[in-house]
């Protein structure tokens, strides 16, 4: 697993935080055709994110190689029934990407370690997110992370995977 460095974002990140994201998108696009993975943020949106909420990045020397965030509750669509302990807190996960190219190379298994240790500090239990249950998702990636699929859900026609990791 490489050595990363991981830090808040800021806005000044966001030209590659959104490089990140429109080759991820790419990639997907090229792969699965288009779909739900083929849209990418604007830099404005990311900007705006960077400032008012809690966006990360990983660095692997001087790269910025992938970044996630992470919200203090869950979207609407999402029940907490199926949760392990619904009644205890957690981070919910969202806009989660590894760089294309670098996939494959132990970062995306780093990042979801570092976000179960920011978890850990923050006192939250657990750190949940959804991902799409289709060819193009990371269903397999999560669970080879040690990620717990709770539920399935379709949102809008889209079929979703629900997921849980504990914090450490």
């Amino acid at each position: 697993m490489p050595a990363l460095a991981f830090a808040k974002a800021d806005a000044s990140a966001a030209p590659s935080l959104r490089a990140i994201a429109a080759a991820c998108a790419e990639d997907l696009t090229k792969r699965f055709g288009p779909g739900h993975g083929s849209g990418v943020r604007t830099i404005e949106t990311i900007r705006r994110n960077c400032r008012h909420k809690d966006v990360w990045l990983a660095r692997d020397g001087p790269d910025i190689v992938a970044t996630f965030q992470l919200e203090p509750k869950k979207p609407g669509f999402v029940s907490r029934k199926k949760f392990t302990r619904p009644d205890e807190p957690y981070l919910w996960l969202v806009n989660f990407f590894v760089h294309a190219t670098r996939q494959r190379r132990g970062i995306g298994r780093a990042c979801i370690e570092e976000m179960r240790r920011i978890a850990a500090k923050r006192a939250a239990r657990w750190v949940r997110w959804d991902a799409y249950s289709a060819p193009a998702g990371a269903s397999a990636f999560y669970e080879k992370c040690g990620a717990k699929l709770i539920d399935a859900t379709t949102v809008r026609g889209v079929g979703l995977a629900i997921f849980e990791v504990g914090a450490s």
